[in-house]
């Protein structure tokens, strides 16, 4: 199943131990936090001890992933994780990077399915203006209703055929405001930019100011997804609802996040992405994800120390893993639809068995 093996573009060797203790330490300053709410009764006990705990202890794979067919490097520091609990609080930063790399890949997928028949892509950005903390919770739901109304005006109707839509937030500290946002990309027939049916950038804008009733609005972003452009899309789209950096300004900041994008569906899917997304989940469109296997090296036993804010880490070469270990590891893949074999020349190989799944079982980098 090895094969000779192509480097692809932008991969660096990462220290894979010193990024697991970075993330680790994120979610210990997002405890901090949350240790405070708890003392007010704001939040429950489980939910901060799910957060306080979130990858105490961990096992997984470390290895080369690659893809099938072509040999190229995907990702140097591949983790397939075996054994690990995990918070999914979207205030985790290690729980927010994994979100982000299963939308990612969903994303991806689906853009390739869509492509393959017959479909184009706008980028699309839309903004309102900065508001104070208080009315952050309010303003985001303003948005969502406008975005719906949007959405149903006939010029728009006649030309997109469905849409992913993704909120994001930002926190400006010089005014102390907030910058919330929506990332949409939006499928039309490539037939779309030469038609009479084109919008210009000045009529989104006065779709969107209609839909918001706020005529001071004076920018939206709007360009075409192509060949260049889809990367940075899928990157906007399936990156944080926030930077950890913001919301982690004070407790205040954190509370103000916390609370306004509590219960909020932060990326939603519309039209013929909604329908993608089921046939993704039913395994319907696994021809146009990419395919990979990790060629494993290590496997990794690691335990966090509080007091060290480091994890211990206990490395087995996969030259040393018994047919024990194996059939050991294989009993924890089996929920993560992945399977370790022994190969003709002895090495492992970590590879994707079963239809293609969305849930918790999807397997993750972290």
């Amino acid at each position: 199943m090895s094969i000779a093996r192509k480097k692809g573009k932008n991969q660096q060797k990462k220290d894979i131990f010193t990024e697991n203790d970075e993330l680790k330490r994120k979610n210990a300053e997002v405890s901090e936090y949350m240790a405070d709410m708890l003392k007010s009764g704001i939040i429950s006990d489980t939910t901060f001890q799910k957060v306080s705990s979130c990858a105490d202890f961990m096992r997984f794979l470390h290895g080369v992933e690659v893809e099938a067919g072509t040999g190229v490097i995907l990702k140097e520091d591949k983790k397939v994780v075996t054994q690990a609990s995990f918070c999914q609080n979207r205030f985790c930063p290690r729980c927010s990077k994994g979100k982000a790399q299963k939308d990612a890949v969903l994303i991806s997928t689906m853009t390739k399915y869509f492509e393959s028949s017959g479909y184009a892509f706008i980028f699309l950005t839309l903004t309102v203006p900065n508001c104070q903390g208080k009315v952050l919770s309010k303003t985001l739901s303003d948005m969502g209703s406008a975005f719906n109304l949007f959405m149903k005006y006939d010029q728009i109707q006649k030309v997109v055929k469905g849409y992913i839509r993704k909120t994001e937030v930002t926190y400006n500290k010089k005014t102390d405001s907030y910058h919330p946002h929506f990332h949409c990309l939006l499928a039309v027939r490539k037939s779309y930019f030469s038609s009479r049916d084109y919008i210009k950038r000045d009529d989104w804008l006065a779709l969107w100011q209609k839909a918001t009733k706020d005529p001071s609005i004076c920018q939206v972003d709007v360009r075409r997804a192509g060949k260049n452009g889809m990367e940075k899309a899928i990157l906007e789209l399936s990156k944080y609802m926030a930077k950890d950096s913001d919301y982690k300004e004070s407790i205040e900041v954190f509370k103000t996040f916390y609370f306004s994008l509590k219960g909020k569906r932060l990326i939603v899917y519309g039209g013929c992405f909604k329908q993608a997304r089921q046939m993704y989940e039913a395994g319907g469109l696994d021809a146009f994800k990419r395919q990979s296997y990790t060629e494993v090296e290590d496997y990794v036993t690691s335990r966090w120390h509080q007091d060290d804010k480091e994890y211990e880490n206990r490395v087995m070469r996969s030259s040393t893993l018994s047919d024990e270990d194996i059939d050991f590891i294989n009993e924890k893949l089996k929920k993560r639809k992945r399977i370790l074999t022994r190969v003709d020349d002895g090495s492992l190989i970590c590879s994707y068995v079963g239809r293609t799944t969305y849930g918790e079982d999807e397997d993750t980098d972290f």
